[in-house]
């Protein structure tokens, strides 16, 4: 006798009774007519039940695996603008009325195939959502993924009050950088991580809903053919071509700061012209100013200005030290709160226990200002005082010099004892010293003695 199973949860059931697991009841569940009708075999051996999530590019069903009797999640190339189905089929119509559009179509479903193939090779990490099977069928192509049981970061956030400590987030996520660096060095982009696409499974992080497959060949999207999620998406993904591992950096930043505040960032396209992002910091959250710094740095607007690999921004959040992080008893205001114990504990410390008297808070206080003033002086500072003072004192005696020396040299040749041909001219004087020596004169009390220049 078949099994019969929950097309909620996929756990057996009785057939015609409410599921044990979930409460619900089988018959309840209508399916869009663009979905596959619950009940459904492919590939004579996963069943189709409810619809887990819709996006641009494909739909995710829960499935089971029959053979193995394992709950899976099913994904379906079906990029909306360019398929169709109705009730009464489960083939895939594509809008073959234009060339273009099914050449898209077929090509955007090898490219999700391809992706498949690929994401199978990274079975060994355990971060994100594993592959299991691919395949085609009803003019389109399934992936067969591990289904996940866990709690979404959107709903931990919401859990938490709105947002998720910083310490507990960076740990929460940091397996995730190891897991998107592998992913780009084999040449994909996930373009789909938000609060939704990631769960944490028994304490662990897992990233689901990897392939919204695109175009194999850039330059031949619209605008209009771009799923995106607004509040995660970089303003590349709005756009034909472009994209790369900073695309990913900013939905991954942008989800980050969705949990640490409980609300999205700006959007990019709100965000032209004037990049500037409320950091988390003003919406109350108890972040040190390093961690923030990458933060917003990920979620630059212009992909250019952003960490370009998973890797530079792993090493900017994880490996640099914090910059005077922001302490537990510090407010927003930067005032700090203390308990009246503390201070209760602390009156015995602020007297002088050798002779009993108290030492004058006002005077302690000008010694301390003036002791962090001569502090905070930075040595480039002091010492370009020093080498300012010098060069200025060498110019003024450079000067003195060179003054006296013309001005004696001036009264030499003014002398009525000096040789009247070489008054006007250091050159006569120089061409006289040729001819003749000059006669040294007797020294005068009155006049100065001549000496050869």
């Amino acid at each position: 006798m078949a099994k019969s199973y929950c097309t909620y949860c996929m756990t057996p059931i009785p057939e015609g009774k409410s599921c044990p697991k979930c409460g619900l009841t089988e018959g309840n569940y209508v399916a869009a007519s663009h979905h596959l009708p619950p009940g459904t075999v492919l590939f004579n051996r996963y069943l189709v039940g409810r619809v887990l999530g819709e996006g641009g590019f494909g739909i995710t069903y829960i499935g089971c695996d029959l053979k193995l009797e394992l709950k899976v999640a099913i994904k379906e190339y079906y990029p909306r603008d360019r398929a169709s189905r109705t009730s009464s089929s489960l083939n895939i119509t594509s809008q073959i009325g234009n060339p273009l559009t099914y050449a898209s179509y077929e090509r955007g479903k090898q490219k999700f195939l391809k992706e498949a193939i690929t994401m199978a090779k990274m079975e060994k990490q355990k971060v994100i959502v594993g592959v299991k099977d691919h395949f085609e069928e009803n003019n389109t192509a399934y992936i067969v993924m591990e289904y996940i049981e866990g709690t979404t970061f959107s709903k931990l956030t919401e859990q938490r009050g709105g947002g998720i400590p910083p310490d507990e987030l960076f740990e929460l996520v940091e397996p995730l950088f190891g897991a998107l660096s592998e992913l780009h060095e084999l040449g994909l982009i996930h373009r789909d991580i938000s609060p939704d696409n990631i769960m944490l499974e028994n304490g662990n992080i897992r990233l689901l809903d990897f392939g919204c497959a695109r175009e194999a060949e850039q330059g031949t999207i619209t605008t209009s053919t771009i799923a995106v999620k607004q509040d995660f998406a970089p303003i590349e993904q709005y756009m034909s071509k472009g994209q790369g591992a900073y695309t990913d950096i900013y939905s991954l930043a942008a989800t980050m700061y969705f949990c640490l505040t409980g609300k999205p960032p700006e959007r990019p396209f709100d965000r032209i012209g004037n990049d500037e992002l409320i950091p988390p910091s003003k919406l109350g959250v108890r972040i040190s100013p390093a961690k923030e710094k990458v933060l917003m740095h990920a979620l630059r607007v212009e992909p250019n200005r952003r960490y370009q690999t998973v890797k530079e921004m792993w090493a900017a959040l994880y490996t640099v030290p914090d910059d005077n992080p922001v302490p537990d008893g510090v407010d927003k205001d930067n005032t700090l709160t203390v308990d009246e114990d503390d201070i209760n504990s602390n009156d015995s410390k602020d007297t002088d226990t050798d002779d009993g008297i108290n030492e004058d808070p006002d005077s302690k206080k000008e010694e301390e200002d003036l002791i962090i003033a001569e502090n905070t002086v930075p040595w480039y500072k002091k010492r370009a005082f020093i080498f300012g003072a010098s060069a200025a004192a060498a110019v003024v005696i450079a000067g003195i010099i060179i003054t006296f020396r013309f001005y004696r040299a001036e009264m030499i040749r003014q002398s009525p004892l000096y040789p009247r041909a070489c008054r006007h001219s250091r050159i006569s004087v120089n061409r006289n010293r040729l001819h003749r020596p000059l006669l040294r004169i007797p020294e005068h009390p009155k006049r100065p003695q001549l000496l050869p220049l």
